[in-house]
């Protein structure tokens, strides 16, 4: 739109869209007055107005009362569909997350939280079936593709958010050292920690808080892990662990079924306290009523995930801020 156009607008009681949409249904100024409980005279300036401002009388009196002019009549049905639309954009029908058709791209920074997308998707595949959800494997700049919208939503880390970036912290994670039942620390799950470090590791390479935290709680006690194999696959690194030659730290929320079919053994030397990770999403989804219907499915599956694993130490917890 011109800026010329623009400001002829601005200039123009939109109101008037209204009184002309009513007198053109009425056709009489008295009735269309009742309609909106106006005055009779100022029913009339706002018919005077509109005569001036389209240069067309729009009602004439005929034999029969009022009568509609060809423009009156052409302008009719553009003058009812732009009050609709107009309805539309100011008072929007309520979000219906089964009705809804967007694609929504997310990405886990931390695998802790890998825990949880499956039964995400099966919450989004039964309450939210038109949903298309994308996985984007860690990228290097979460902050600058939510900024672009390339990525809805991102999960872990710890990283300080622009102040256009919101963050949300979720439940910190408990992480073990496991091992397959093949291994010779298997056998002996209350080895020390110099002892867990003397054996091969295996890393998960693209974990974004749980490395760094690791390496200085390492280097604190004056340990090293001799590292020999690496994945970017938390499926893969756990197979891995089942051949019986490496140790992995792993969050325990992740693996407590593995070991409860005796695939892993988790091992009781301590290393790091549990490490709690954030949500980022863009300023401009805040109020989005699908971000929200996400980011509410997550926190609530997070939670229900606490609950199922109290059980087991309780390895995930909020933070105490929360």
């Amino acid at each position: 739109m011109l800026n010329s156009d623009l400001l002829s607008l601005q200039q123009t009681d939109i109101n008037l869209l209204l009184a002309l949409d009513v007198l053109l249904t009425q056709k009489q100024v008295s009735k269309a007055a009742e309609v909106l409980s106006l005055t009779q005279p100022a029913m009339s300036q706002r018919l005077a107005k509109l005569r001036q401002l389209l240069n067309d009388p729009l009602l004439v009196r005929g034999e029969q009362g009022y009568q509609l002019t060809p423009a009156a009549l052409q302008l009719k049905p553009q003058v009812s569909a732009c009050l609709q639309l107009a309805q539309h954009i100011l008072h929007p029908e309520p979000f219906d997350i089964s009705q809804c058709r967007r694609t929504f791209r997310f990405t886990l920074i931390d695998f802790g939280m890998n825990v949880a997308v499956r039964p995400l998707l099966e919450t989004v595949l039964v309450d939210a079936p038109h949903i298309g959800v994308e996985f984007i494997r860690r990228p290097e700049n979460v902050f600058e593709m939510l900024e672009n919208g390339e990525l809805d939503l991102a999960i872990g880390g710890i990283k300080t958010a622009p102040s256009h970036i919101h963050a949300r912290a979720l439940p910190a994670e408990t992480y073990r050292f496991m091992v397959g039942k093949h291994h010779p620390l298997a056998a002996t799950p209350e080895a020390d920690l110099a002892t867990v470090m003397s054996y091969p590791h295996a890393k998960y390479t693209p974990t974004g808080s749980l490395e760094p935290t690791l390496e200085a709680a390492l280097k604190k006690q004056k340990l090293q892990r001799h590292v020999t194999f690496k994945s970017s696959s938390v499926l893969i690194l756990q197979k891995a662990l089942t051949a019986g030659k490496h140790v992995a730290l792993m969050p325990w929320s992740d693996s407590s079924k593995q070991y409860q079919t005796l695939e892993l053994v988790p091992l009781q030397a301590q290393v790091i306290d549990p490490i709690s990770s954030m949500m980022y999403w863009h300023s401009r989804s805040h109020k989005d009523p699908l971000h929200i219907w996400i980011r509410q499915a997550w926190l609530k599956l997070l939670q229900h995930l606490i609950d199922e694993f109290s059980q087991q130490g309780n390895p995930l917890r909020w933070p105490t801020n929360e």
